[in-house]
């Protein structure tokens, strides 16, 4: 169709823009999602900090919606569409137990006004609280100022108009409902203010510092790749997420089949062809003929020459084997239970005549021959 220069020249071209999701498949400082070490520290970190912020600062709503932002993967605009009303409280009338669940709105859908479809999602206890001490002071401090709102038009997150400078709606608009609380650029930078006050107090006491950019949209990648990596199904991380359909969800399950690929291809080329042995029926005669020079004998005493195991240590062994066998690590018993318990009457033979002519308490509790039990005892519930 093309001639062969112009296809070479088409091959050449470059358009603008970026591989979807190329933050998710390949680490980018800074932007991938947090590695479990580094949500774990995040977490503790927030959890250690907890006691020092105070209900009814700009530290205390910000901590919450970092809370939220990792354990539900909001965007920022839901938690500005969040009211009162969405929060639900349970307690159970036996325990007194109470169970949190949260209404958040969807946001990014068209042709469709804000709070028009909700997705309900359960929330931690300790969240639940935060959330129900924030509405509290926010309630009391309304009935201070002799202030009324309906229930549905006062936001989760409140704040006098006059105390947020960087709202500007227009007289009419549909977003008139939402004056009251915080824009979505203040809850985009909630989290690294929260993370700057953390790493203030850490510093303060000479501890590491957690040196992570955080944003909403990094912690929010960061709740799907951890969902989908626990085996989430693909159609509920697209309802958590708040999507419509598949296309924005399969990249955290393509990161999964990616990671799959290359582990699969390191433990072929680690371990050759040992996983060979264990396709369709598990049998040691293979296995057996190829680590024939690794193989463990039993004790003379048997009755019968036999393999007990296989040894893994690369150099020469400075044990007592076979009997010192049973308290190696790298030791690899064989299944077949009758052939250790033929070697631990050969050690309980051996010890007897050893010691026939002495007192020796405990002579039948040395560390090999509790060792050849255990591995009998484990065995037998096994093959049951």
């Amino acid at each position: 169709m093309f001639q062969k220069n112009v296809g070479y020249a088409l091959e050449q071209l470059k358009l603008k823009g970026r591989t979807k999701g190329l933050d998710i498949l390949v680490n980018i400082p800074g932007k991938s999602p947090l590695t479990s070490n580094k949500l774990a520290d995040l977490r503790k970190l927030l959890q250690c900090y907890a006691d020092r912020f105070e209900v009814g600062t700009a530290a205390y709503w910000r901590l919450i919606a970092t809370w939220l932002f990792i354990t539900l993967g909001l965007r920022p605009k839901q938690l500005r569409l969040l009211m009162v009303c969405d929060l639900a409280v349970n307690i159970d009338s036996i325990t007194q137990r109470k169970s949190y669940l949260l209404n958040v709105p969807s946001v990014k859908k068209r042709f469709e006004v804000p709070r028009s479809r909700f997705k309900s999602r359960p929330i931690p206890t300790f969240l639940g609280e935060m959330l129900e001490a924030l509405i509290n002071f926010n309630k009391q401090w309304l009935a201070d100022k002799n202030i009324q709102l309906p229930v549905t038009e006062l936001p989760l997150f409140y704040s006098e108009p006059t105390l947020s400078p960087h709202i500007k709606r227009k007289v009419g608009s549909r977003s008139k409902q939402f004056r009251f609380t915080f824009s979505a650029v203040a809850f985009g930078k909630a989290t690294q203010s929260t993370i700057d006050l953390l790493n203030s107090y850490q510093s303060a006491v000479n501890l590491p510092t957690f040196d992570e950019q955080i944003t909403p949209r990094r912690l929010r990648k960061t709740f799907a790749t951890h969902a989908a990596a626990c085996g989430t199904p693909a159609i509920m991380l697209m309802e958590l997420l708040d999507h419509d359909d598949l296309q924005h969800v399969m990249i955290y399950y393509k990161l999964g089949a990616n990671f799959a690929i290359k582990i699969d291809k390191v433990y072929r080329e680690q371990f050759g062809t040992m996983f060979d042995y264990f396709r369709g029926k598990i049998t040691l005669e293979e296995f057996s003929a190829a680590n024939k020079h690794k193989q463990v004998f039993g004790p003379d005493n048997l009755r019968r020459l036999v393999g007990i195991g296989f040894c893994g240590k690369s150099g020469r062994c400075r044990k007592i084997p076979p009997y010192s066998c049973y308290t190696c690590l790298k030791f690899e018993a064989c299944n077949n239970k009758q052939v250790h318990v033929e070697v631990l009457e050969g050690m309980l033979e051996d010890v007897g005549e050893l010691f026939k002519y002495e007192v020796a308490p405990g002579k039948y509790e040395m560390e090999h021959i509790n060792a050849c039990r255990s591995l009998i005892e484990r065995l037998e519930v096994e093959n049951r």
